[in-house]
């Protein structure tokens, strides 16, 4: 009586358990079926939402080429055309809401920048004192000059000290040759030997890297840049500032007429005993600019997206071209 009695009962507990086993996997398996459909329709939601921060990315490029045209066709009734912070194009975007996002962005001159690559495209004297000026000016060995000549000139000539070319580079644990030629983007440099991400950081305010010789617009060039050009200090570059703020320069009389006259003079007859950095306009620098970077941002649900292309405007007045576009962090 007692041995059924146990067996009976060890039986049902036994069933028991076993409808509970059954009962955990079974919800588990609605679980995970669950998150399985869950995870494919945010997977599903997210790509809807890149494609649209990629459209509208897009979008906000398309529309600061059609504004650079827009002020490209404006300036054939000027004379000059000038290129300044003061006009349409240099507007940024402010953040606009659209459905489930938002977007913005904005146009920068990239000839407000010193152009690294000039050292390789026929720079002059005043283009290596101007680049190892701004190394000092930034506390950066200038020496990295030569390298970075190396790096973009034609020959495979050192120049020393601090230069490189392929019997430098093949030696290195990472092997690699000179590029011997221009730098299609500034963040090429952490392939020059000397070159680190801290001093890329510091440069990469002022610098950029063009695919032609070119000068530099002092109606867009920041103050540290324009203090570098002129040999001038801060505060002295900023007085050019803010008379460029009142009204764009049109020339190199206009600088000099307006200009403090301690200032027109020393622009006239800079510091340097070295009259090859003298700079010169239309050589050195200028008022107007070909080459401009667009910079756009969207926002949708969670996802970010960050598109940036650099532009060169035509001559025969069409949509400025893009020479290349890289997706950017946010």
């Amino acid at each position: 009586m007692n041995r059924r009695f146990i067996r009976a009962q060890f039986q049902q507990g036994f069933a028991l358990v076993s409808a509970v086993l059954l009962a955990a996997l079974a919800t588990t398996f609605v679980v995970l079926v669950s998150m399985q459909a869950g995870f494919r329709f945010s997977t599903a939601e997210n790509q809807i939402a890149l494609s649209q921060a990629q459209a509208s990315a897009r979008g906000v490029i398309d529309f600061g080429r059609a504004s650079l045209l827009e002020d490209q066709q404006m300036d054939k009734q000027k004379n000059p055309a000038i290129d300044a912070l003061t006009e349409m194009w240099a507007q940024a975007l402010p953040t606009l809401p659209v459905e489930n996002g938002t977007v913005e962005g904005g146009v920068t001159d990239a000839q407000g920048f010193v152009n690294l690559n000039n050292l390789g495209l026929g720079g002059s004297h005043a283009d290596f004192e101007l680049i190892k000026n701004l190394f000092m000016k930034l506390e950066i060995d200038p020496n990295l000059a030569n390298s970075l000549k190396d790096w973009v000139d034609k020959d495979d000539d050192v120049t020393l000290p601090g230069g490189a070319e392929d019997i430098d580079y093949l030696g290195m644990i990472q092997s690699q040759r000179s590029a011997n030629r221009p730098m299609i983007d500034v963040n090429e440099l952490i392939r020059v030997r000397g070159f680190t991400p801290e001093i890329i950081a510091k440069l990469r305010p002022y610098v950029t890297a063009l695919p032609i010789h070119t000068t530099i617009n002092i109606n867009t060039a920041p103050v540290p840049v324009m203090a570098i050009l002129f040999q001038l200090s801060d505060e002295e570059a900023n007085q050019i500032a803010l008379l460029r703020a009142e009204r764009p320069f049109v020339s190199n009389n206009d600088l000099l007429e307006r200009a403090p006259s301690e200032l027109a003079e020393h622009l006239l007859s800079p510091r340097s005993t070295d009259p090859a950095s003298v700079p010169k306009f239309q050589i050195d620098w200028s008022i107007s600019s070909s080459f401009f970077q667009i910079d756009a941002r969207a926002t949708y649900g969670q996802v970010h997206y960050g598109l940036s292309a650099l532009t060169q405007r035509n001559p025969n007045l069409t949509l400025p071209a893009i020479l290349w576009e890289r997706r950017t962090l946010f």
